[in-house]
């Protein structure tokens, strides 16, 4: 009697994630630091109940923003990616993904739902996010590309300072804020693509550390370090401030990531630094006159 073989593949064969399982495979210990940036939208001018309201709308759209911007790529780079820990979905890449692709579809609509009586400026900062997670990771797949691929984290992150707002009206300082984190968060970029420098390489994805060199992305850790601190100096309008932020974000940083100190405890600490800096600023913008 002859027996015809079935070869089931490991896709076929691998159950969806059990809910509990979800949270990490959406990676939130990874993202969950980032869910305090909406409160820089608060304005203590406004009334407290509509701010409050605003706010948690704002947590809201950020962990949804989140999930789909990490899930997306974990999906995307589920082949290329070596170790579980950084994207689960390495660790059996050929499982069947249409949970997960239903999933980004329901967080992508979470997010609608909420911006449909939200300001303007927060819809438009959800939209931003989504469409640029979806560039990023997916078609054209940006992040293959020097520069531009590190261009985009600004745009990943950045809207979320945006999505706490309670009125189209902008607060006082809002911009100058976003570009001080737009500063730190692509440093902190560049410490990412240092750690991640041999799968990239094995990815075939061109980041800008790959494609200038370490000693570039050092000066340009200068710069952005160095404008950072110029930015937050003329916010409050401390010299000390300037000296201060120039010397951890625009000399020290750089100068451990030359001198070969380990680019993920440098990315943990820049991370820490970073949190204290941008609470520094905002309660100075949202408690002063200035």
């Amino acid at each position: 009697m002859s027996v015809k073989a079935t070869v089931h593949s490991e896709a076929e064969l691998s159950p969806a994630p059990r809910e509990g399982a979800w949270f990490k495979v959406l990676r939130v210990k990874h993202w969950l630091h980032f869910l305090a940036l909406p409160v820089a939208g608060v304005d203590p001018s406004l009334d407290f109940a509509a701010s409050a309201v605003a706010l948690l709308r704002g947590f809201a759209l950020a962990f949804l923003l989140l999930a789909f911007g990490y899930l997306i790529n974990g999906i995307s780079d589920r082949f290329l990616d070596r170790a579980a820990e950084k994207n689960p979905l390495a660790a059996e890449p050929h499982r069947d993904v249409r949970a997960h692709a239903a999933v980004l579809g329901l967080l992508a609509a979470c997010v609608a739902a909420l911006c449909l009586n939200a300001p303007w400026p927060v819809a438009i900062a959800a939209g931003l996010c989504l469409l640029s997670g979806l560039l990023y990771s997916v078609g054209p797949r940006l992040k293959r590309y020097p520069l531009i691929g590190t261009a985009m984290n600004a745009t990943h992150f950045g809207p979320l300072l945006w999505v706490g707002l309670a009125g189209a009206a902008v607060p006082r300082g809002q911009w100058a804020l976003t570009a001080v984190f737009g500063c730190l968060i692509l440093q902190s970029q560049l410490l990412h693509e240092q750690e991640d420098r041999e799968e990239d390489e094995g990815g075939r994805v061109r980041t800008s550390v790959l494609a200038f060199g370490q000693r570039w992305a050092a000066a340009a850790g200068v710069a952005l370090g160095l404008a950072a601190g110029a930015l937050a100096a003329a916010l409050l309008a401390q010299p000390v401030a300037a000296a201060a932020l120039a010397a951890i974000f625009g000399s020290a940083i750089p100068a451990a990531v030359l001198r070969g100190a380990s680019a993920a405890r440098l990315r943990a600490l820049h991370r820490r630094l970073a949190l204290v800096v941008g609470a520094a600023l905002f309660l100075w913008l949202k408690t002063s006159g200035a």
